[in-house]
Parts: structure tokens; C-alpha cells; sequence
């Protein structure tokens, strides 16, 4: 009877190990990115008040969300609200995803680099840093409003992020995954600006609104 016991408990052992997958450990939290946000100002990258152009509205750092050691990817949800880069013009909001009034050709800034898209406009914008950036800025990305499902960016390298779901304005679409680089201990969330969304970044002071939403950091087993 003692052995029959010790039978059935081991096998009981046996089946929750050979069927438990361990869970990935998780970080959550929200934010809040106001149109004002200057991606180019990451980790000091840059003062915002150079970016202040066109307007009355103060220029501000982007919105910084720390990255725990072990961070191996970002997803978002929920991501919502509007914005609009040349004051407030009920006409001219856009939400998170950006607006197709032409396309984005952003260049760098000291170590931080530009960013591009083939359609979009005034869309949320994420970049990885380790501290302050320093040396080269990296090539700049090319994006095409939001149809990718993996992102891969390296540090300092500008990404889109929109709402986080792909495809352009369908907030019902696949989750987006940023993969964190090595290294990378912040995140920051803003908006790329210019005039004519065109060469240098500017013109952030007549920019009016904000988005705000979910985000979740999947760590590495």
C-alpha cells in the first residue's frame, strides 16, 4: 500500500513537470506623450528649446519609461488621444498613427537619428537609449504608417510606434513587438517634427495635444 502511494505521487510529479511552462516575467504601466515631446531630446540628447519654433507652447524631453535589466521586448495597448502640429485646429488632429498629409523625412540629431515614412505625418515615435547618446547617430528608419509586427531598432535609432497595433489607423490589428537593443535602459516616447515634416526637426511650439495608453515590458527568460 506504501508503495502504491509513493507510485501515484510520483507520477503526479512527474505530469505537473512535464506539463508547467514557466512564465516570462512582466513589467506594465501607462503613459502619457504630449504633441510637444521632442524624440531628438532623448537622454539629453538635445535641448527641447532648440525645437521650440512656431509657436507659444513649451517644447519638453520626451516621455521616459525605464527599462528594467533583463527587458527583451515592448508591446503597447490602448494608445489613444490626438494631437496637432500647428496649434489647435479641430481639422487637423490626428491620432497616434499620424495623419496622410505626405510623407516624414527627418534627419538626425547629434547621436540621435532621423526618421522617415513614406506616407505619414506627426505619428508617436519611440527610441532606445543607454544613458545619454553619444557618438554617430545611426541610419536613419524607413516606416510605411505602421505595417510592420516586428520592430528591431538599434540604440538611438528613431522607430515608429503609432498605436501599436499594425496597420494604419486599425486599432484592432496584430500587436506590434519592439525588441529592446542590448544595452538600452530607457525608453522614450515624443513626436518628430519640422517644417514640412522635411530636414531639420522644429517647430514644436505650436504643436497641441497628447496621446496616452498601455505598455508592457516581456522580460528575458
Amino acid at each position: 500500500m506504501i508503495a502504491r502511494k509513493r507510485f501515484l505521487l510520483l507520477a503526479l510529479t512527474c505530469a505537473l513537470s512535464c506539463f508547467w511552462v514557466p512564465a516570462v516575467a512582466q513589467t506594465s504601466g501607462t503613459f502619457i506623450a504630449p504633441a510637444t515631446n521632442v524624440i531628438f531630446s532623448a537622454g539629453g540628447n538635445a535641448d527641447p528649446a532648440d525645437f521650440q519654433q512656431g509657436g507659444s507652447n513649451i517644447a519638453t524631453y520626451p516621455t521616459d519609461i525605464p527599462l528594467p535589466v533583463g527587458a527583451a521586448s515592448v508591446i503597447f495597448s490602448d494608445v489613444h488621444g490626438l494631437v496637432d502640429c500647428c496649434g489647435r485646429n479641430s481639422s487637423q488632429l490626428n491620432g497616434p498613427d499620424g495623419k496622410t498629409n505626405g510623407p516624414t523625412n527627418l534627419t538626425s540629431v547629434n547621436s540621435i537619428s532621423g526618421t522617415k515614412d513614406t506616407r505619414v505625418s506627426m505619428f508617436l515615435v519611440g527610441v532606445f537609449v543607454d544613458g545619454t547618446p553619444s557618438g554617430p547617430a545611426p541610419p536613419t528608419l524607413t516606416f510605411d504608417n505602421g505595417t510592420f509586427l516586428i520592430a528591431s531598432p538599434l540604440l538611438d535609432q528613431v522607430f515608429y510606434v503609432g498605436d501599436g497595433h499594425q496597420g494604419f489607423k486599425h486599432p484592432s490589428g496584430a500587436t506590434q513587438t519592439f525588441i529592446v537593443p542590448a544595452g538600452a535602459t530607457d525608453l522614450y516616447l515624443g513626436f518628430a517634427d519640422g517644417s514640412g515634416f522635411s530636414g531639420y526637426p522644429g517647430y514644436y511650439g505650436d504643436n497641441y495635444g497628447s496621446v496616452s495608453g498601455n505598455y508592457q515590458i516581456n522580460m528575458s527568460e
